[in-house]
């Protein structure tokens, strides 16, 4: 049951982010101004130490179960070609969240959270439970508005174990759920 109902959200993901792939506009490489995207800058973080930011959010809330949050970079001239996603198997609370899941191939969950930083046309990367690893920190939760800020850090490495991205200063700030 748990693993459908994972894979269902895991499909509804892909679903949002390719419609945010099509919605999401701005610069990419250098560090990007909040004027080059589409809308207020409500994250950023760096990759291998180059800036990226976005003005794109979607969260999947599941009340008391868990949670996902997938942000789509900002880049020029056509649409998002990455995005980084967290799958939090845990209730959105301010708290840290280990990033030692590898959500590839429907891993089944060992009993943390996962994340992944995926390139269009270049390949996805992703924690797992060995040495690419991070955290989700959660610093504030606002129940009345509705929204969440925090902070990320993780090291990923891709399917075949060739390539490793880490993924640093990564912040978020007011995200609607």
């Amino acid at each position: 049951m748990h693993i459908m109902k994972n894979l269902t959200k895991t499909i509804a993901m892909a679903i949002l982010c390719g419609a945010l792939a099509i919605i999401s506009s701005c610069h990419r490489g250098e560090t990007i101004t909040s004027g080059n995207c589409p809308g207020p800058v409500i994250a950023s973080w760096k990759v291998d130490g180059t800036s990226y930011q976005s003005s794109t959010s979607v969260t999947t809330y599941d009340s008391g179960f868990d949670f996902t949050l997938t942000l789509a970079a900002c880049v020029s001239g056509s649409t998002a070609d990455r995005t980084v996603t967290f799958e939090v198997l845990h209730d959105l609370q301010v708290t840290s969240y280990p990033l030692r899941w590898k959500m590839l191939h429907a891993n089944p969950p060992n009993g943390y959270s996962g994340a992944d930083y995926l390139i269009t046309n270049g390949g996805s990367y992703f924690t797992d439970s060995v040495s690419n690893t991070g955290v989700l920190n959660v610093t504030a939760v606002n129940t009345s508005a509705k929204t969440y800020s925090g902070n990320f850090q993780f090291t990923a490495v891709n399917d075949a174990g060739t390539g490793v991205v880490h993924i640093t200063d990564g912040t978020f700030t007011n995200i609607p759920y």
